[in-house]
């Protein structure tokens, strides 16, 4: 797909970047009037074509999209009246979609980069849960890394529920498929090895589970595991979760051992807080794709006139209830003046004052002139912009 970006400034750097990622994006040419814009720049290291002018690149037959990022209307009208019937224009609300969700995605980027400074102690763990952006791989990334830096057979993940005082069994490997089964949520227990862990909010070591009396661990035991390390997940002084580590054997675990799981337990923390917050903007991002989609809808197939401008009340977005109220195109409005629609100017220039200082003028009878020249009455609804 062969693809012309007009506009280099913050905006159009930030979309060059993502774009030409894409493997089946080409990026014909970046255009800019500033030729020292920072769009260009970035172009040029790229060796992208770079312009000062776009007025003969927008007619271009083998153009598949224009991406607008100027924001000035002018060009939107140019782009409009010169370019192939078959290829798409991006601009307008398009455009604020595509740039809020780059912003959105730069944003995560400075999350993994900022969470990656934090985890130097465990640098190749950080790697791998930085780079993990489904939250279930998040877990298992935290188990198998829990079993690789103490060298033990199998292990597990618990979140833990403080107000129905329950886990939640999420990232389990080397236990039988009936375990893992059997144990994926449980109610903590007197008594139990999970309620030693949430009292004392420390790793719990058990180097050999036939000669430990004080705490239940019939259900381990019943699986073969003879050791472990039980490690708390802590935020805000809150235990969230449980790391467990499982030999099949009696063992003795190392200070070494203990310390690393404890950096591990405060990266897995933080890790699966990343995540869901990760999980919680690509809902987000879900919801105002959905938004935005709705809204364009709403735009485009309205029976009543909608007509947006700039803050020099100049016409934008000109819906198809518009053009068939007062017969001009979309392509002949956006960029003409508001006022040019108003039989009375004046009167178009005392609503707009009007709004500056309320806000909003709902149902003010006014009168607009059609292409053909017919004046007609209309009820008219003004509100200012955020």
């Amino acid at each position: 797909m062969k693809v012309l970006l007009i506009g280099a400034g913050k905006g159009g750097s930030a979309l060059l970047s993502i774009l030409h990622e894409d493997k089946e994006i080409e990026i014909v040419g970046v255009v800019d009037n500033n030729n020292l814009a920072e769009g260009l720049k970035i172009a040029r290291q790229y060796n992208i074509p770079t312009y000062t002018q776009y007025e003969k690149l927008i007619t271009r037959d083998d153009l598949d999209v224009i991406i607008d990022v100027t924001r000035n209307p002018h060009v939107h009208t140019d782009i409009t009246k010169s370019k192939p019937e078959n290829t798409e224009i991006l601009g307008g609300l398009s455009a604020k979609l595509i740039w809020n969700l780059v912003e959105e995605r730069k944003k995560k980027e400075e999350e993994i980069q900022k969470s990656l400074s934090e985890q130097k102690a465990l640098y190749h763990i950080g790697i791998m849960l930085s780079s993990a952006t489904n939250i279930n791989d998040v877990f298992q990334t935290i188990v198998r890394s829990g079993l690789e830096i103490t060298n033990t057979p199998a292990g597990s993940l618990a979140l833990y529920d403080a107000e129905k005082n329950e886990l939640e069994l999420t990232a389990v490997h080397g236990f039988s498929p009936e375990f893992s089964l059997k144990a994926t949520r449980w109610k903590v227990r007197p008594g139990g090895l999970t309620s030693r862990i949430l009292s004392q909010k420390q790793p719990v070591v058990v180097p050999d589970i036939t000669e430990e009396s004080a705490i239940d661990t019939r259900v381990i035991f019943a699986e073969g595991i003879r050791s472990l390390v039980a490690t708390p997940l802590t935020a805000e002084n809150k235990i969230v979760g449980i790391l467990y580590v499982d030999d099949y054997k009696p063992r003795t675990f190392t200070k070494r051992d203990i310390s690393i799981l404890e950096l591990l337990a405060t990266q897995a923390t933080i890790a699966i807080k990343k995540a869901k917050t990760r999980q919680q903007l690509e809902r987000n991002n879900q919801k105002l794709k959905q938004t935005m989609d709705y809204l364009q809808n709403v735009l485009d197939n309205s029976a009543d006139m909608i007509i947006t401008t700039d803050i020099e009340n100049n016409v934008v977005e000109f819906n198809k209830g518009a053009e068939e109220i007062l017969g001009y195109t979309q392509s002949e409005s956006v960029g003409k003046p508001f006022y040019g629609f108003f039989t009375n100017h004046d009167h178009c220039n005392q609503l707009l004052a009007k709004i500056k200082q309320e806000g909003k003028i709902s149902n003010q009878e006014t009168q607009f002139i059609t292409k053909q020249n017919k004046i007609i009455d209309i009820s008219i609804t003004l509100w200012r912009g955020t």
